[in-house]
């Protein structure tokens, strides 16, 4: 089972802003500048109408993205996640798996920048797209950024 983070936050916020004072990123940019095109890819679909390519990452900084949480919102027709990772407890959940998950099984909640809903969705795709620009794994980065001696 996949931990939830918790305090996290911060790290992806400070992080973003390091390569927002450098010149590699804006807050402003669309999250599809640093994910694959499958994945953003009907991934914000609210009342018909397709708001993925909208979502910037100030969006998924700020939880103003509307996208669901794939960890606490709970499906019309499906278990919710927790309960499946709970049934699949050997089973590690991948970032790209869970935001597929959420694309299957959830809704948004509002158009990117209307509203404000905790996602760990959001932070996912966040830890991908930091992931994107530094050119090597989440863990990988934190280990060489913050654990150096």
């Amino acid at each position: 089972m996949q931990a939830r983070p918790r305090g996290g936050e911060s790290v992806f916020g400070l992080n973003f802003a390091k390569f927002v004072e450098n010149g590699l990123a804006k807050f402003e940019d669309p999250i599809a500048y640093y994910l694959p095109e499958s994945l953003v890819e009907g991934l914000h679909i609210f009342k018909g109408k397709e708001y993925s390519s909208d979502i910037q990452l100030t969006h998924l900084l700020s939880n103003t993205s509307g996208l669901p949480d794939f960890f606490e919102d709970k499906p019309k027709r499906h278990k919710p996640f927790l309960r499946e990772n709970l049934d699949q407890s050997s089973r590690f959940w991948t970032p790209e798996e869970t935001i597929e998950w959420s694309k299957e099984h959830l809704l948004p909640r509002f158009p990117p920048g209307q509203g404000f809903h905790y996602t760990d969705t959001g932070y996912n795709l966040l830890g991908l797209s930091l992931s994107r620009l530094h050119q090597s794994p989440m863990r990988t980065y934190c280990m060489n950024t913050f654990l150096r001696h």
